[in-house]
């Protein structure tokens, strides 16, 4: 909740703030284009308009691409028009003047979110929150990249997976998929190729990683490419997965019950050389090292399968220094809006 609350009040601070200089670059553009009706009342009024025209399009695309995904490039560019045209008609309307003017003296305007950017962009990022997309489905079904949707003919469940490029008049074949309410892996036939949004999730830079997070981190073997996975094993630890459960020391962890029914596999198909974390081959923690595991665990490139650690680290280990967040919210597309801490 307070991670919430703090995303809230970043959130609309930088909107009053992006307002107030949005009212007051268009107030000192209309006075300089002369015109008379631009007074403060007024000026404020106009502003007011166009947030409001602003948001009810945003609204508006929100419910739109919930019930319609298939419908995101069309809202998008209805944004883009909106975007343009709402400001030049409220402008003249509400100051009495002409458009072509009204253009003029709002283009300034647009200077006031480029300042208000710039000004919060990089403590915010660097203190508090970071916005990510995911390009995979390594999380799903918790956080979901550009999927597939199908039925499991077991249990009757939505299920998800990966999608992959088909040519002209190819049929798909079947796809491992994983269920949305128990995390059961299975083979599933009977889905569309219609390919469905990923998630956008936002990280946060001051919260203490605690096991069964999600955590954004900069990939080990390639540092330029950030991973989100679950945090399974804290520094000092010995990781074992074992009869699809992660025992940490000796003991047993019992999984949230969000997690319920999740399993980690200790064999995946074509993946020849020694995994980690299992019985023949514990992980074990250095004091400034993290092991992490994906949710779909059949096809997740987590700690398990890794090649090369970073420099001076194992190859199954996060270092501290790699981590860039905690996941605390998936904020679009909108049915998939949740707080995870």
């Amino acid at each position: 909740m307070l991670t919430t609350t703090i995303f809230i009040a970043v959130l609309v601070g930088s909107l009053l703030t992006n307002f107030l200089l949005e009212a007051i670059i268009l107030w000192l553009g209309a006075r300089m284009a002369k015109i008379e009706a631009a007074t403060i009342k007024r000026t404020l009024w106009a502003t007011v308009l166009i947030s409001a025209a602003y948001l009810a399009v945003m609204v508006l695309a929100w419910v739109t691409t919930a019930l319609f995904p298939q419908l995101q490039t069309v809202m998008a560019f209805t944004i883009l028009a909106t975007a343009f045209a709402a400001p030049v008609l409220i402008i003249s309307r509400v100051l009495r003047t002409k458009r072509w003017k009204s253009l003029l003296i709002w283009i300034p305007t647009l200077a006031s979110t480029f300042l208000v950017q710039i000004a919060l962009a990089l403590p915010v990022r660097e203190h508090l929150f970071e916005a990510f997309t995911l390009p995979s489905n390594s999380m799903a079904p918790t956080l979901m990249g550009p999927h597939w949707e199908g039925v499991c003919k077991e249990c009757g469940s939505r299920a998800v997976g990966s999608t992959h490029q088909l040519f002209e008049g190819e049929q798909p074949s079947p796809q491992l998929m994983i269920c949305v309410d128990n995390f059961h892996e299975t083979m599933v036939d009977n889905f569309d190729t219609h390919v469905h949004p990923q998630d956008r999730i936002i990280a946060s830079k001051y919260l203490s990683p605690q096991r069964w997070d999600m955590i954004v981190f900069r990939y080990p073997e390639d540092p330029t490419t950030k991973y989100v996975m679950r945090l399974v094993g804290l520094p000092g630890e010995e990781v074992v997965i074992r009869d699809g459960a992660v025992w940490i020391d000796g003991a047993k962890q019992p999984l949230p019950e969000h997690l319920r029914g999740l399993n980690y596999v200790t064999k995946i198909e074509h993946f020849l050389e020694q995994m980690s974390g299992t019985v023949e081959f514990p992980a074990q923690l250095a004091e400034d090292e993290y092991f992490v595991l994906g949710d779909f665990s059949s096809r997740s490139k987590d700690s398990r399968l890794w090649y090369e650690g970073a420099p001076g680290h194992s190859k199954y280990a996060v270092p501290t220094d790699h981590l860039d967040g905690i996941v605390t919210h998936t904020y679009w597309p909108p049915s998939r809006w949740r707080v995870f801490r």
